[in-house]
């Protein structure tokens, strides 16, 4: 399964002749959020230099240690359990060397995958991860560093994914229950 970060879609990207495929909006914190899960599945197509350094420096205002990877020119041919995270740039042509959003542009962010029901057992225990390791931080440090006991309950939450081998659309489901009632 692979993750694409791109600015852009087109239907060349489809490799089966059928696809139903939802589009879902995402802020940048649950853009960020998304890709640090899996962020060694991610594979970046942005074509412009000056608006993947917009991107990476947005989102890392969310995420600071993200490690998204330097982009490649390479097709994309999404396989059935691939996802397609698009950076939509609305704004002027970004000048050589632009590393912040200009005041009069804006970035809009879609999750884009095939459209399979999220497996109900995977967002439960995605969840669970992060809220037994939330816990146990919590415990730990007495309550005193809730950063940090978040940040343990990503670093759980990614591992089980990985163990499930949990869809994006899973992750997200996750961490927008998570968000709802976890606050962050």
């Amino acid at each position: 399964m692979r993750v694409y970060l791109a600015n852009t879609f087109s239907l060349n990207m489809l490799c089966e002749r059928y696809h139903l495929l939802e589009f879902r909006q995402l802020d940048p914190h649950m853009t960020a959020l998304l890709l640090y899960v899996f962020w060694g599945d991610i594979v970046n197509v942005i074509a412009q230099q000056e608006l993947d350094e917009v991107v990476n420096t947005l989102l890392t205002l969310h995420v600071p240690h993200l490690p998204l990877p330097k982009p490649e020119q390479q097709p994309v041919r999404l396989a059935p359990n691939d996802a397609l995270v698009i950076a939509q740039y609305a704004g002027p042509q970004l000048e050589p060397g632009t590393t912040i959003l200009p005041e009069d542009a804006r970035i809009t962010f879609w999750l884009v995958h095939q459209c399979r029901s999220p497996n109900a057992t995977t967002i439960a225990e995605l969840i669970d991860a992060y809220q037994t390791a939330v816990d146990r931080a919590t415990q730990e440090t007495k309550g005193q560093a809730p950063s940090y006991a978040h940040w343990e309950g990503i670093i759980w939450l990614t591992r089980r994914s990985d163990e499930l081998g949990a869809r994006p659309v899973e992750v997200l489901e996750a961490l927008q229950q998570l968000s709802t009632y976890a606050g962050f």
